[in-house]
């Protein structure tokens, strides 16, 4: 893709750096990406840490996988526009996903010794998404679910799925 694209490419990954990483390969130019539970943004081999996870509430201290991924999209892209570093670690540890800020967006409630998760999981990939976060359901939770019309066929086919494949991972 970098060789085509008319703007630099920032490759990112969530677990490790991505293969071919600038650090073994200068073409590769900068990438993003969490080592030891930072977020690491790489440009010409130097490495540097932006923020810990555990300051960025939405990863749940980077447990909530889909969350890290949005984080590195999100950071990526400032930093693509060429924003102060500090300021994207500032703004990231200022973000919250709750009710005020995002709603419906992965918001977690505390109610009575339970966790209540509210998300608009509205496409199959961000239910499937939101069934791997530490705090899925299990298999015997009954909660409310929607989807919206245009798409009811397919998300109800995966939300059936996701809930196959939990009863049958725990069964």
């Amino acid at each position: 893709m970098a060789e085509v694209a008319s703007a630099p490419v920032i490759f990112s990954r969530s677990t490790r750096p991505p293969r071919p990483s600038p650090t073994t390969s200068p073409e590769v130019g900068r990438a993003a990406f969490v080592r030891d539970g930072s977020l690491i943004l790489s440009e010409g081999g130097q490495d540097s840490a932006l923020i810990h996870l555990h300051r960025v509430k939405p990863t749940r201290s980077g447990r909530v996988a889909f969350q890290v991924e949005n984080v590195l999209a999100a950071s990526s892209a400032a930093w693509a526009l060429g924003i102060d570093r500090e300021v994207i670690a500032e703004a990231l540890g200022s973000f919250d996903s709750d009710a005020d800020q995002v709603p419906g967006r992965f918001n977690t409630f505390e109610h009575q010794g339970a966790t209540v998760i509210v998300d608009y999981a509205h496409n199959p990939s961000a239910l499937e998404a939101l069934s791997l976060s530490p705090w899925n359901p299990s298999p015997q939770a009954v909660g409310p679910w929607s989807t919206p019309p245009r798409e009811i066929a397919e998300t109800s086919t995966s939300f059936a799925r996701v809930k196959s494949s939990a009863m049958a991972s725990t069964g």
